[in-house]
């Protein structure tokens, strides 16, 4: 699990990447990702061919390449945010 400073700076609101998130490099590859989302490589894969998540593929290349400034962009925008119609406790 990744940790965050104990302090952030309220001058800089921003995410800094080297900051916060220092062992994700600029750019990544599918099985790299499918560890960051907890999921797996072939998910990953599946979505960058769907488009569903931002990736980059060189002309002719298999491999997708995924740019962490996008990826971080992508899970603020979709992040689930729940509503107040979902139910808080499991009636039995």
């Amino acid at each position: 699990m990744r940790k965050k400073p104990a302090e952030m700076s309220e001058e800089s609101p921003e995410i800094t990447y080297e900051r916060w998130y220092p062992d994700v490099p600029a750019v990544i590859d599918s099985k790299e990702l499918a560890e960051l989302l907890s999921t797996s490589d072939q998910i990953v894969r599946i979505w960058a061919r769907e488009g569903v998540i931002p990736s980059h593929r060189a002309p002719g290349a298999r491999k997708f390449r995924f740019l962490r400034h996008e990826i971080f962009e992508w899970l603020v925008e979709n992040r689930y945010e729940p509503t107040d119609m979902e139910p808080t406790t499991h009636e039995k």
